[in-house]
C-alpha cells in the first residue's frame, strides 16, 4: 500500500508528470492486421473499398475521444492540481504534527536534561564541599596520627620501664620469698615435732595453717619426769612481723620455764607479761608497738597429782568429757600489749582432773575471725562449739582432719583473715 505521508515531494511530483503524459500520448498499435482483414473492416464502416496488398503491414495511431475535448481536458488538469495541492496541504499539517511531537520530545528531554544537570551540579558541590571535608579530615588524622605516633612511643619507653621495674620487684620478690622460706624453716625448726609431743601424749592433733608463709602463731611443749607444759600461742599480727613475736615468745617460754624452772600457768603468765612489756618499754620502740603482745592457752599435766592446769589470756578453750562439749572464757588480758601496761592484770587458771578420755581443744581466733559461707559473716564461736559437738564421737585426729576441711570450705574463695591454729589431745 502506498504511503502518501512518507512520499518526498520531488518523487510525488515526478510520479503526476508521468501519469499526464501518459494520458495524452495513449496510442493503439495493431500489428500484423492482414489487407484481407482491414478491407473487411474498412467497408463495413465505411463502404469504401480500398485495395492494400497482404505483404504490407498498417499502424494506426488513435487519440483517445476524451483528449479531443478541451473542457475535459482542463478539468482532469484542475483536479489534479487540486489533488496536489491537497497533498501538499496534508503532507503539511502531518509534518506540523509531528514537529510538535518532536519538539515535545525535545523539550521533555531537555527538560530532563536540565534536572540532571542540576543535579550533577549539586553534586559536584557536595564533592567539592565533601573533598574539602575530606582533606580537613585527612589533615586532623595526620596529626592524630603524629600525635598517636609519639604517644605510641612514650608508651613503648614506658612499657620498657615497666619491664624493667617488674624484672626488678620479680628479682627481689623472688630473693624475698627464699628469704621468708629460709625464715620459715627456721621458726619450724623453733617447733616441737608432732612425733615428739606424741611421745608423751599419743593422742594429739594439730591443726596448723599460716595465713603467709611465716606465721605469728605458734605451739610450745616442755616435758619433765613430772610435768608436760603444752602452750598454743597467737601473736598480735601475722606474717614477719608476728614470726618475730613468736620467736621472742617462743624465747621466753624457754627462758622462763626451761631456764627458771617456773612450771604452773599462773606464774608463766605473770613473768611472761612482765617480760614481754619489759622488752616493748625501751625509747626506741614507738607508740604502735606499745600494744604488742600475744593471746595463749597453756595447759600444766602433773603427773604426779593427775591433774591438769588450764589458764587462757584472751582465748577460749573447750573440754570434752563423754562426747559433751563444754567451752571456758579466758582472762581479759593479753600478755603484753596496751591494757597490760595500763592496768596490773590478774590471770586465773582452771583445774581438771585427767580422765580417760578427758579432750582439750585450744585454738586461736583464725578460725572463729573467719569470714565465708553464703553470708560471707565470721564462723564464730557458737558454729565452732556446734562442730565440735558433731565430731566429738570422733578420734581426735579425725576430729582435727574434720575442722581442717571445715574450715577450707567455710572460707571457699575468701581471702584468709589470721593465721589459724588448733591444737587438740585426749588422755
Amino acid at each position: 500500500m502506498l504511503d502518501y505521508k512518507n512520499i518526498p515531494l520531488k518523487q510525488f511530483f515526478t510520479v503526476l508528470c508521468f501519469f499526464l503524459f501518459s494520458i495524452v500520448n495513449v496510442k493503439g498499435v495493431y500489428a500484423d492486421v492482414s489487407a484481407k482483414n482491414l478491407n473487411d473492416s474498412i467497408t463495413k464502416k465505411n463502404s469504401t473499398i480500398v485495395e492494400y496488398s497482404p505483404s504490407e503491414s498498417i499502424k494506426i495511431s488513435i487519440k483517445p475521444e476524451f483528449l479531443q475535448n478541451s473542457v475535459i481536458l482542463l478539468s482532469v488538469c484542475v483536479t489534479l492540481i487540486l489533488l496536489f495541492i491537497f497533498f501538499l496541504i496534508i503532507r503539511s499539517i502531518y509534518r506540523k504534527k509531528r514537529n510538535r511531537k518532536i519538539q515535545q520530545i525535545v523539550d521533555d528531554r531537555t527538560q530532563i536534561i536540565s534536572k540532571e544537570i542540576d543535579k550533577l551540579q549539586q553534586q559536584t558541590v557536595s564533592l567539592k564541599v565533601s573533598n574539602i571535608e575530606v582533606k580537613s579530615k585527612n589533615k586532623e588524622l595526620i596529626n592524630e596520627s603524629q600525635q598517636l605516633k609519639e604517644i605510641n612511643e612514650k608508651i613503648l619507653d614506658q612499657n620498657k620501664q615497666i619491664e624493667e621495674q617488674s624484672r626488678k620487684i620479680h628479682e627481689k620478690n623472688e630473693l624475698l620469698t627464699q628469704s621468708l622460706n629460709y625464715a620459715r624453716r627456721i621458726q619450724h625448726s623453733l617447733f616441737p615435732e608432732l612425733d615428739d609431743i606424741k611421745k608423751v601424749l599419743p593422742k594429739t592433733a594439730i591443726f596448723f595453717q599460716p595465713k603467709e608463709i611465716v606465721s605469728g602463731d605458734f605451739y610450745w611443749m616442755h616435758s619433765t619426769n613430772n610435768k608436760i607444759i603444752l602452750a598454743e600461742v597467737d601473736c598480735t599480727g601475722h606474717g614477719v612481723p608476728g614470726a618475730f613475736m613468736s620467736m621472742i615468745g617462743n624465747t621466753l617460754l624457754n627462758e622462763i620455764i626451761i631456764n627458771n624452772q617456773i612450771e604452773t600457768a599462773q606464774e608463766i603468765f605473770k613473768t611472761l607479761n612482765e617480760e614481754l612489756l619489759f622488752i616493748f618499754s625501751h625509747d626506741d620502740f614507738d607508740d604502735e608497738a606499745q600494744d604488742e603482745g600475744m593471746d595463749l592457752t597453756i595447759s600444766v599435766i602433773d603427773k604426779t597429782s593427775n591433774k591438769i592446769e588450764i589458764a587462757s589470756a584472751m582465748q577460749n578453750f573447750f573440754i570434752i568429757k563423754d562426747k559433751e562439749v563444754s567451752v571456758y572464757r579466758g582472762d581479759i588480758f593479753s600478755i603484753g600489749g596496751l591494757i597490760s601496761r595500763l592496768k596490773k592484770p590478774v590471770y586465773s587458771t582452771q583445774e581438771f582432773e585427767i580422765e580417760e578420755g578427758l579432750r582439750i581443744i585450744m585454738t586461736s581466733d583464725g578460725f572463729i575471725d573467719q569470714f565465708g559461707g553464703t553470708e560471707k559473716d565470721k564462723y564464730g564461736v557458737d558454729r565452732f562449739y556446734k562442730l565440735l559437738s558433731e565430731t566429738s564421737s570422733q578420734s581426735v585426729e579425725n576430729q582435727i582432719a574434720t575442722i581442717k576441711e571445715t574450715f577450707n570450705i567455710w572460707k571457699g574463695n575468701q581471702d584468709q583473715m589470721d593465721d589459724v591454729l588448733i591444737l587438740g589431745f585426749e588422755f
